[in-house]
């Protein structure tokens, strides 16, 4: 039954939710007649939610209790949101716990458990896309860049999925000059891939071609729903809480193929 928090005894004899606890958001169509997974976030987050009106709780963990100074309850282990969507359509915001689902929890240049977050575009490089953006290409000038650089740059408009093969071209004459005092474009679906620390120290400010190290997986891109889900339960599988299940079940047939 689809309810808000609810009160509890705060002396309840029951453990606490952890970091890696997890509460499965859902996404309906317009008449509610369908639920179907969008993503997972921190049991907090789907507090949050529901506290702003945005979601309302469909279940509970039964055995985790959150308690603050005025409010006890039980953690929420399934919502759903308010706002009706298309599972096609959707796409889970960017956070560090969804980029490891989106890479299946693998480096993406050797396969091994990932500890950091790699800028497959440089982060020096989206400093200069940044300057672009923002119209302020005197900033390129002031620096003595080359006009032909400047030219080359400006020459398409610069998206994620042309940066790498621009960077690469540019990158032995721009590496030489520092832009570390520009502001950066902030990572994103498009532009970050799980990386281990041996993989991430190898690639360094290079762009993946002229690196030392070689996408394995495919390259960086925004995943709608259904990927985030076939993805969780690919890594997960094990460690699904089983009030989940129910709501599962459809995409877990998907994932088994």
């Amino acid at each position: 039954m689809l309810s808000q928090l609810v009160r509890v005894n705060p002396d309840l004899n029951l453990e606490g939710p952890n970091s890696s606890t997890r509460t499965l958001v859902l996404g309906s169509n317009g008449l509610l007649r369908m639920l179907f997974p969008i993503e997972t976030v921190a049991w907090h987050k789907a507090i949050e939610l529901v506290f702003m009106q945005r979601a309302v709780v469909v279940k509970y963990y039964g055995n985790l209790l959150v308690r603050s100074r005025y409010f006890a309850t039980l953690a929420p282990a399934v919502i759903r949101m308010n706002k009706s969507c298309k599972i096609s359509n959707t796409v889970p915001h960017y956070s560090y716990p969804n980029l490891l689902i989106r890479d299946y929890n693998q480096c993406q240049y050797c396969g091994s458990v990932p500890k950091t977050v790699d800028h497959f575009v440089p982060k020096w490089f989206t400093r200069i896309m940044r300057i672009i953006e923002d119209g302020k290409i005197h900033i390129l000038q002031d620096m003595e860049i080359a006009s032909d650089i400047i030219v080359n740059l400006l020459r398409q408009p610069l998206t994620w999925k042309n940066a790498s093969c621009i960077c690469e071209e540019l990158e032995p004459t721009l590496l030489k000059f520092d832009f570390s005092k520009f502001p950066a474009l902030p990572l994103n679906w498009e532009n970050a891939v799980a990386a281990c620390k041996n993989c991430n120290a190898k690639k360094g400010p290079h762009s993946i071609g002229s690196a030392e190290v070689e996408l394995q997986y495919e390259a960086p891109y925004a995943p709608n729903s259904s990927h985030m889900v076939g993805n969780y339960l690919h890594v997960h599988q094990a460690n699904i809480p089983p009030v989940w299940m129910n709501f599962l079940q459809k995409s877990l047939r998907v994932a088994n193929r």
